[in-house]
């Protein structure tokens, strides 16, 4: 009778581990990581572009150099209904003979905004929000 128990317990556990290890072959190693949310993160698109632009002018002797850094991040809640969202890190700095190079912290974290409805070829329902450094 001893026998017979424990053989059941040695099939019932054998049993279990199978089917929990099915169960982990099954699993997606990236939903362990996924956070719970109402946002459909397969519609979201992320893209980055860089520019650094150089101005000189003679006349004051001085120079302008601005890098620009910009995320864009871009959703489309419905075939008709979308937004785009960008993060510009903006840095410049202005050097010359009378100034040398400015050490100021000209930084700056500009951030554009856009939601877009059009329901129709012929109607589209736009608001934006733009932001630029001072002095541009």
């Amino acid at each position: 009778m001893k026998k017979i128990v424990f053989i059941i317990i040695i099939i019932l556990l054998t049993s279990i581990a199978l089917s929990a290890q099915e169960n982990v072959t099954k699993m997606n190693p990236i939903s362990a990581f996924q956070f719970p949310s109402t946002l459909n993160m397969s519609k979201l698109q992320t893209s980055q572009s860089f520019s650094v632009t150089s101005v000189f002018s003679s006349n004051e002797n001085e120079s302008l150099i601005l890098s620009n850094f910009t995320n864009r991040f871009e959703y489309q809640f419905a075939k008709n209904l979308n937004m785009k969202l960008d993060l510009n890190f903006v840095n410049y700095k202005f050097f010359g003979s009378e100034n040398n190079f400015s050490l100021k912290d000209n930084t700056k974290i500009l951030p554009n905004f856009q939601l877009e409805y059009k329901p129709s070829q012929n109607f589209q329902f736009r608001i934006e929000y733009q932001s630029y450094p001072a002095g541009f």
